[in-house]
């Protein structure tokens, strides 16, 4: 059954003292003071921190999937009433639903709000506060259950994306190395991935360095056909003017 959204109103919308950080590790805080939380209770806040607005049915069946409904409801009772103690107010039930408290910071809810901005707005985002943000940072590593492994995914693809864009923003500024340096990261999370490949190549190009670029797409014409037996898209070969490059001898 899909459950209603819940909304806070204006006043729940300001700050309650709590920070929730989930990239390269879980980490909850209370002001400038650690909270320590148990494992299982950490579970439970990241799952609500990451999927918003739950039943408690849901958060029950995915936090313990293996063992019978009654059970996994008395095990997430238990667990809610932990959660009280060590941090109040900080999981909110609401009729059927619970929720992280709104007003806690969450830094991957923060982190997808600056990448979609510069997704959509890239003339808009400080190029400078973007340089300093966790793109490369896995979610909670470590962890492998199935809801962490969807949800790291999804960021992951976010984060690629925004590798990508912030390299060809900060070439088109003229900060080339910065570009370079970012456009690489994305190539070694994802060695397959055609786009990275073509942004350092773009790099190149803006660049002045045609030569790179032919190099560039010549490593990654070598790897896709080692790995896949495949070859590059034609869109990648006719942008950096190399048609039948894989016969050509590049060092």
């Amino acid at each position: 059954m899909n459950m209603p959204r819940w909304s806070p109103g204006d006043d729940d919308k300001q700050e309650n003292g709590y920070r929730l950080n989930l990239l390269d590790g879980f980490g909850l805080f209370r002001g400038d003071q650690e909270v320590s939380v148990q494992i299982g209770c950490q579970r439970l806040i990241a799952l609500l921190a990451l999927v918003g607005v739950k039943s408690r049915s849901y958060v029950a069946g995915t936090l313990w999937p293996d063992v019978r409904e009654a059970q996994a409801s008395g095990s997430l009772r238990s667990m809610v009433w932990r959660v009280q103690r060590l941090a109040p107010n900080l999981i909110q039930a609401h009729g059927p639903v619970l929720i992280v408290d709104p007003k806690t910071r969450v830094d991957v809810a923060s982190f997808i709000d600056d990448v979609r901005q510069l997704l959509t707005r890239p003339a808009e985002v400080d190029l400078d506060h973007q340089l300093t943000q966790a793109m490369w940072n896995d979610l909670l590593p470590g962890w492998y259950d199935d809801w962490v492994l969807v949800e790291r995914e999804r960021l992951h693809q976010l984060q690629l994306h925004a590798l990508e864009t912030l390299a060809l923003q900060l070439s088109a500024g003229g900060q080339h190395g910065h570009a370079l340096d970012t456009a690489l990261v994305a190539v070694r999370a994802e060695p397959l991935r055609e786009s990275a490949h073509r942004v350092v190549a773009q790099v190149h190009l803006l660049e002045g360095n045609r030569l790179e670029s032919l190099r560039q797409f010549r490593r990654y014409s070598e790897l896709l056909d080692q790995e896949l037996g495949a070859e590059p898209s034609a869109e990648f070969a006719a942008m950096v003017s190399a048609p039948g490059l894989r016969s050509t001898r590049i060092r």
